[in-house]
């Protein structure tokens, strides 16, 4: 199944671990769904992941997935930005069918 998800990019320059700045991600329909980079590129990778895997843990456990909110009820602060993030859980369950069934 694709869905797409609106995450929250923060620009965080101040984290006293990545002094050249770190890009935190948040998904606000997505409980404990949350990732970071140090580079755009890597937040953005990191957000797919995180979020196909969060998904796959929903489904697994027989919980309905949550509507995806709309982009212009979410506010952003200085330094965020939203971006909306795909995710393909037909597809990232064959890429990494070994280990999810570990679990």
């Amino acid at each position: 199944m694709k869905i797409l998800y609106p995450a929250v990019f923060t620009y965080d320059k101040n984290d006293e671990a990545y002094p050249k700045g770190v890009y935190n991600v948040e998904f606000p329909d997505l409980t404990g769904c949350y990732t970071f980079g140090t580079t755009l590129l890597e937040a953005y990778e990191n957000a797919e992941d995180v979020l196909n895997l969060t998904l796959y843990g929903l489904k697994r456990s027989k919980q309905e997935l949550p509507v995806s909110s709309d982009l212009n009820d979410i506010r952003c602060t200085e330094n965020q930005f939203i971006s909306l993030v795909k995710a393909d859980t037909r597809l990232y369950y064959k890429k990494y069918r070994k280990h999810l069934n570990r679990r």
